[in-house]
């Protein structure tokens, strides 16, 4: 199948074609100082608070420079990739590549596959933390009182129960999904209970990265 360059990454291709030597340089260089994360929007404005004003629209440039090295773990060489990618961009509708430009895109391309630079370590973690059926996107608990009334509804509830309704909102293959679950007090403390004991595990296990020197890439901040 040939490759494709999507529509809303043709125009930031087309400029990163077109970066100067100058420009490269002060991108390359922002990048070897920026650690791995898991989310490639930080990553992105990491890297644009690291350049400032120097390059225009680097969280764009950044993002497509991540989107680039996750296709290129799906060809079996980086001239086979490279290949493709220069023939979609001549058939795309905003690039124009000419051996000069393109000369410098794939140097520079290339030496950021060489340096093993954080940028490619990024687009592997999110590549490989996207692997699965269900992806968590948000959660919320709507707790509400349910009145019970006896056969006379004029007369007042005799009794109230206490409800609590578990939203789980979830992306599945490309699309928004939601859940909602009820819960009672006990439902509510055994979920308190898995929780806890996750964030325990999670704390032993980066412990043990860290003693044997083992970086961790996570959303939040480097700790």
């Amino acid at each position: 199948m040939p490759f494709v360059i999507p529509e809303n990454l043709q125009r930031p291709l087309a400029r990163l074609l077109k970066l100067s030597e100058e420009s490269w340089t002060e991108l390359l260089n922002a990048i070897e100082k920026i650690e791995p994360t898991l989310s490639t929007r930080d990553y992105a404005k990491q890297v644009t608070s690291a350049v400032g004003p120097k390059i225009e629209e680097a969280d764009t440039l950044t993002d497509v420079l991540l989107n680039l090295l996750w296709v290129r773990e799906r060809y079996r060489s980086t001239p086979e990739f490279l290949k493709d990618i220069r023939k979609a961009a001549e058939e795309s509708k905003e690039a124009e590549v000419d051996d000069t430009i393109w000369e410098c895109f794939e140097q520079h391309f290339s030496q950021l596959l060489r340096d093993k630079t954080s940028a490619e370590i990024t687009a592997k973690a999110w590549d490989l933390s996207q692997e699965y059926e269900r992806l968590f996107v948000d959660a919320r608990i709507i707790s509400d009182l349910r009145p019970l009334f006896r056969s006379d509804v004029e007369e007042q509830p005799t009794a109230m129960l206490i409800g609590h309704n578990l939203k789980v909102a979830f992306r599945e293959k490309g699309s928004f999904e939601e859940i909602h679950i009820e819960l009672d007090i006990d439902d509510l403390k055994t979920l308190q209970r898995i929780v806890n004991r996750a964030l325990k595990k999670d704390k032993s296990l980066r412990s043990l990265l860290s003693k044997s020197h083992i970086r961790y890439i996570g959303l939040e901040n480097q700790e």
